[in-house]
């Protein structure tokens, strides 16, 4: 398995801009014509409360960024149960192009606050804030936005209502797509997939017969999917997996690698037994060239990410998403390591 690396945030601080972090970047500079949205900036408090977390005595440059980024995502909120998503260069909220997914996320970066962070004003404010998101959450109807949300909530007892919910509204999209040619929820497999066997790894869910199939078979499929000689090869955006088809190899992601990393350490956390050493390091691997092309994909001098390996030459831009998909890898890898 490839050395722990320095953590890196030269990149982050690169990417940030005067009202939080831009979501793309054409090469190694932030691209101002696309602005920020909401999604990077809360997927960043995460990295960075775990960063502070596991080096506090480097903790001084992240808590500035994290003060940032959650300002921004503060912002966002411009109504009960409601966000905007996108924001450009200028400090212009975009009324548009608001997703389930982006929901999710912040239920998630929410409570990860209220379970790791020591500022006790910013989680009185996420407590607040989680909690006018539960009517939003409570509606979600995406097969991805329901998985991220029971995981954000499954440490919370309060909130299993809705974490059974949407884990029972996943279990009945297993029922009706899945068949033992094809273990999945839903008739293509696309980005992120990780995330839903990932929602049936949590207690008490375990308990029951039914989740515990649909855990195993969806993850052993999963795995058996994109873990090929022990090297990950998540599904490419360029085409996806439908069912009776072909996986797409290419464009391949680093979300991908680094929520299959996630899932896998927990996964194998509680059931040794399903995943391997090696196939647990294989998307770890991956972003430093133990992938079908070869290619280093992140860059460990600044914490950057390239944003895809295609079938010619990576994406040579390094974005937000990719960088912290790397960022993310590179902390559960260390925190894996501690006794």
């Amino acid at each position: 398995m490839q050395e722990p690396q320095n953590i890196s945030l030269i990149h982050f601080e690169k990417l940030m801009g005067p009202y939080g972090l831009y979501q793309h970047a054409t090469k190694r500079e932030p691209n101002l014509a696309e602005g920020y949205c909401v999604d990077d900036n809360a997927r960043a408090i995460t990295v960075l409360l775990n960063y502070i977390q596991q080096f506090p005595a480097q903790s001084e440059q992240a808590i500035v960024l994290l003060n940032a980024c959650f300002t921004f995502i503060r912002d966002a909120h411009h109504a009960p149960g409601t966000y905007y998503n996108f924001r450009d260069a200028s400090g212009t909220w975009l009324k548009h192009d608001v997703s389930e997914d982006m929901y999710a996320r912040l239920a998630r970066t929410y409570a990860y606050i209220l379970s790791h962070d020591t500022n006790s004003d910013r989680k009185i404010i996420a407590q607040a804030l989680l909690s006018d998101l539960l009517p939003r959450l409570e509606s979600l109807t995406a097969p991805r936005a329901l998985a991220e949300t029971i995981i954000a909530l499954a440490e919370y007892p309060e909130y299993e209502r809705i974490a059974t919910l949407h884990r029972n509204n996943l279990l009945a999209l297993w029922e009706t797509q899945s068949s033992s040619a094809w273990p999945w929820f839903q008739e293509s497999m696309t980005y992120a997939n990780a995330l839903l066997p990932h929602s049936m790894l949590t207690n008490p869910a375990l308990a029951s017969d039914k989740v515990r199939e649909c855990l195993h078979t969806s993850a052993a499929f999963l795995i058996q999917t994109t873990i090929q000689n022990n090297i990950f090869i998540p599904i490419g955006n360029i085409g996806w997996y439908a069912k009776g088809g072909v996986a797409a190899q290419y464009d391949q992601q680093a979300i991908e690698a680094g929520t299959m990393y996630d899932f896998l350490l927990e996964y194998r956390a509680q059931f040794p037994e399903k995943v391997t050493v090696e196939q647990l390091q294989a998307p770890y691997n991956w972003f430093f060239g133990k992938n079908t092309k070869n290619v280093v994909m992140a860059d460990t001098e600044t914490g950057a990410c390239l944003d895809g390996l295609n079938l010619d030459i990576p994406n040579q831009n390094y974005g937000a998403e990719s960088m912290l998909a790397y960022l993310w890898a590179e902390l559960l890898m260390r925190k894996s390591l501690k006794p």
